[in-house]
């Protein structure tokens, strides 16, 4: 899951209990529930400082399988 590149990855997924929506187009259907996540930075692959909390009601899909 890391990133070589020095990017990040999230972490930390918490459920919220509700089905995310993906509003991409017309007719979609959640298909996952909704997750709350923290941001990991890493370097060269390594985790570079604690994980960061990201903005408050910022929401994505729950990995997959995922239950809540």
């Amino acid at each position: 899951m890391k990133n070589v590149n020095g990017k990040g990855y999230l972490r930390d997924y918490q459920c919220t209990g509700n089905l995310y929506s993906n509003t991409q187009g017309a007719g979609d259907s959640p298909t996952a529930f909704e997750c709350t996540a923290r941001y990991q930075r890493t370097f060269l692959g390594v985790n570079w400082g604690k994980p960061q909390e990201l903005a408050p009601g910022q929401v994505f899909p729950c990995p997959a399988g995922m239950m809540c």
